[in-house]
This record gives C-alpha cells, sequence and structure tokens, in this order.
C-alpha cells in the first residue's frame, strides 16, 4: 500500500511501483470525504456514513473472499487503516464507538498490506503541487520532484 495526503503522489508512486514489479495496481474507489460536519452542512457526516460508504468502497477490491494471489503482487494507492485515523479527528466523539465498530466489520474483510508506503510531503511543497494541480505554478517548477 502507497499512503500519503493528498497532493504526496500516492497514486504517481504506486503506479510506478506497480510497472516496474509488473504487478496489479488497485486504485481507491473513491475519494477519502475531508471537512466537518459545520463545513459540508452534510448530517450524514455526524454519523460517519460517509467515511464507512468509503470503507465499504475501498475493502471491495481487497475483500479476502475474491482475492487473487498474482505472482508479482499487488499495488494500492490507498491503505483502508488511514479512514479511522482521519475520520476519528473530523467525527464528533460521541459517533465514535458506532463508526469504530462498523469499520472494523468491513475492515476485517479485506486483505491486509504486507508493506506499506508513507509519503512525507513538506508544507511548501504541498502547497507547489496543489498550485501546479491550479496551473498556477511556474513554468520551471519540479513539483514531482
Amino acid at each position: 500500500a502507497v499512503v500519503g495526503v493528498p497532493g504526496s503522489g500516492a497514486t504517481e508512486v504506486a503506479n510506478a511501483v506497480a510497472d516496474a514489479t509488473l504487478a496489479r495496481l488497485v486504485r481507491a474507489g473513491m475519494p477519502m470525504p475531508f471537512g466537518g460536519v459545520e463545513a459540508l452542512g452534510d448530517k450524514t457526516q455526524s454519523d460517519g456514513q460517509r467515511w464507512l460508504d468509503t470503507a465499504a468502497a475501498w475493502q471491495k477490491p481487497l475483500a479476502v473472499e475474491h482475492w487473487h494471489d498474482d505472482p508479482h503482487g499487488t499495488v494500492t494507492d490507498y491503505w483502508l487503516d488511514a479512514i479511522p485515523v482521519v475520520a476519528s479527528a473530523s467525527l464528533p466523539p460521541a459517533s465514535l464507538p458506532r463508526f469504530h465498530k462498523e469499520f472494523d466489520r468491513i475492515a476485517k474483510t479485506a486483505m491486509p498490506p504486507h508493506v506499506a508506503i508513507l509519503l512525507e510531503v513538506s508544507k511548501s511543497g504541498l502547497a507547489e503541487r496543489l498550485a501546479f494541480r491550479r496551473r498556477e505554478a511556474g513554468r520551471h517548477s519540479d513539483v514531482f520532484g
């Protein structure tokens, strides 16, 4: 699993690793939800349903009952266990026990990674990559260097 904050290049690195090793590439089925309840104005966010929907979408290609061992391995551009870490920081404390119970039910049927690569990026590097994506970067910017 290759993981990092959005903009850290997890998708690009997972792609490169899968290409180099001839591994099967699995991409996140949907983006991780971000923002608080107030910012989104979404009641389902408060009970963690958006997070659980994301976990279910991410779990599907990792389901143990449908898993096939590829001789070259499998590389994902996400890590299922990142969801409760991020969700715990944005969900109300009262909804966390239910969320964790449901997440554990989903996660226990997923194939866990043997290796997780955590990508780090500095604040300035992340700002430069976001500017690049908004097409505001300088002409000679080396965003993914």
